[in-house]
């Protein structure tokens, strides 16, 4: 939970997922043990640590690109949720899959050898630290992260080929998928239908902090993100917020919102089918329930302390 939530606050929750999955596949392997809550424990914690930068995920790069927000102050708004959440998350997990996760001592094993580019280590490690100040300085968001993908790529001494092989383009074309949909939806006219029912829900309220609002707004947010997903959700809600006055509050709960509901199905975030795939392609099942079993009570606790925070903040 630790690992998935800090990784995934720095990098993209999706990147760690496809990163992590298979070496906890592995790890629980070896040690003969039921991968089913730790695959749960990535998809759940890579969510819930994502949202506590812009850079966490797609949705808060696009609302952070929309909204301005500057880079410090929307972790400032977010960490509270987010260590609550991570903290509530690992008592579930405990909680529910007590027999596996018993505090027994685990088998011991030999480690795994490996060797470590130390020259390479360091240079993405540099250039990950000139992204972030260029984050926090307020240089614009793309532009950032393509200076520190070329500053890897060029001093790197990794042909540029070899890089390209690790691309998950499937990924890619996943996400291509989603946003000709969400733009086939919006061009068809369905968004005016959906400001039209879900403004009386959402707001007036949302923009000035009413605690009615505040709720609606968010219960909206979390409904519309696991009907199609949260990336294409936050880009339906967009001119719902700019319908709200496009304040911090009403883009800061579309960020929690939209994020947190991604823990509530198997199919609510693209981390968490990220995570299923991975271990389906090791012949394990993530199944739709025993996920719900996790994911129910902690997105309606996480969206609660976050909605409220927000709220009074």
């Amino acid at each position: 939970v630790a690992s998935s939530g800090v990784l995934s606050a720095l990098f993209v929750n999706d990147t760690v997922c496809l990163l992590v999955t298979p070496i906890v596949l592995r790890a629980t392997g070896q040690l003969k043990r039921n991968p089913l809550p730790y695959l749960i424990a990535i998809a759940t914690a890579s969510n819930i640590g994502s949202a506590l930068t812009v850079t966490g995920n797609p949705q808060n790069m696009y609302i952070g690109i929309q909204s301005a927000v500057p880079f410090l102050r929307f972790s400032w708004l977010m960490a509270v949720p987010v260590l609550v959440g991570l903290a509530l998350n690992y008592a579930l997990i405990r909680l529910i899959f007590s027999r596996e996760v018993n505090g027994r001592p685990l088998p011991t094993v030999e480690p795994l050898g490996g060797s470590l580019r130390r020259g390479v280590t360091v240079r993405a490690l540099l250039a990950l630290a000139a992204t972030l100040a260029m984050f926090i300085a307020g240089v614009a968001y793309p532009l950032a992260a393509l200076v520190g993908a070329c500053a890897i790529l060029v001093t790197g001494n990794v042909k540029a080929r070899e890089v390209f092989k690790e691309v998950d383009w499937t990924v890619l074309l996943f996400f291509a998928g989603l946003f000709i949909v969400t733009g086939a939806f919006e061009k068809a006219g369905y968004v005016g239908h959906l400001l039209a029912w879900g403004a009386p829900l959402a707001g007036p309220g949302a923009d000035r902090g009413t605690l009615t609002g505040v709720l609606g707004f968010a219960g909206l947010t979390a409904l519309l993100s696991n009907l199609v997903s949260n990336v294409p959700a936050v880009i339906l809600m967009r001119p719902l917020v700019a319908h709200l006055g496009g304040g911090e509050r009403p883009w800061m709960l579309l960020a929690m919102a939209s994020t947190f509901a991604g823990n509530l199905t198997l199919v609510g975030s693209v981390a968490n089918l990220i995570v299923a795939e991975k271990a389906r392609g090791e012949g394990l099942e993530v199944g739709f329930w025993p996920y719900l079993a996790v994911g129910l009570p902690l997105t309606l606790a996480t969206l609660a302390i976050g909605t409220l925070w927000l709220y009074w903040m």
